[in-house]
């Protein structure tokens, strides 16, 4: 049974796992949850126009903004500004460029960060965690290019990726069983399960409406709008799901 703490990288204590954060190309509305993300995560990246995001949130304090500087601009760096990408070069922060259509720009983030784990500097051998932020809302297109990804990493069960929204953390759960502690004060009531990836059998436990053996489809059943009943959700899938669930306003 896999474990997961998802809201732990939202709590007032130290994550158990090391995570790189990386910002996306949306408005950072959640300026709590941004600075808590930012004070515990190993690494900082930027995805391209992520970039812009930052510098812009931080407009009226200048300040401030050279308290967050990441530790790389990366992507095509089509979105990216002249006037951010001056600014934070000044501040000698990495920008680099990937030409490379066939990923999006999250998806070149992830690469670097690979590229990072695999130098000399890890000495530790140590593989990051990825939250990114904020990953849902926005442009549709976007939101499904940020859940796709989930995908993409299913199989690196050494792993867990992470997306954080101003109103959601979102992870994938694959094929098996697995065991989620929730953080009621951070996290809930509401919650979903839904089978984006294609019809599923579903077994759950410690939510308001439970199901047993219960298959679930787009067109069919899909578990939108239950709600945590439990400080530990069980659910059993035999294929691939997404788990949401809601964040408190006072999250941070």
């Amino acid at each position: 049974m896999r474990q997961w703490r998802p809201s732990d990288v939202l709590s007032l204590e130290k994550p158990l796992r090391p995570y790189a954060l990386i910002i996306l190309n949306q408005k950072l509305n959640r300026l709590d949850i941004f600075k808590k993300l930012w004070s515990e995560a190993s690494y900082r990246f930027c995805a391209d126009g992520g970039a812009n995001r930052l510098y812009d949130a931080f407009e009226d304090d200048v300040e401030l903004r050279e308290k967050y500087l990441p530790h790389a601009v990366h992507g095509d760096l089509d979105s990216l500004r002249k006037d951010v990408r001056d600014y934070y070069e000044s501040k000698n922060v990495e920008v680099s460029q990937d030409h490379d259509q066939n990923s999006t720009d999250f998806m070149k983030c992830i690469s670097l960060l690979r590229k990072k784990e695999t130098s000399d500097k890890n000495k530790d051998g140590i593989k990051y965690d990825i939250v990114a932020f904020p990953a849902l809302g926005g442009r549709f297109d976007q939101t499904i290019a940020s859940i796709n990804q989930l995908y993409f990493l299913k199989d690196e069960t050494d792993r867990q990726t992470l997306l954080v929204s101003d109103e959601n953390l979102t992870i994938l759960l694959d094929e098996g069983k697995h065991r989620i502690e929730c953080n009621r004060q951070l996290e809930g009531p509401t919650c979903g399960i839904m089978p984006l990836g294609g019809p599923i059998v579903l077994t759950t436990r410690g939510l308001r409406w439970n199901l047993t053996d219960y298959p679930c489809h787009f067109g069919g059943m899909v578990s939108t709008s239950n709600v945590l009943a439990s400080d530990i959700v069980e659910i059993e899938t035999d294929k691939p799901v997404v788990w949401t669930v809601e964040l408190k306003e006072d999250t941070c």
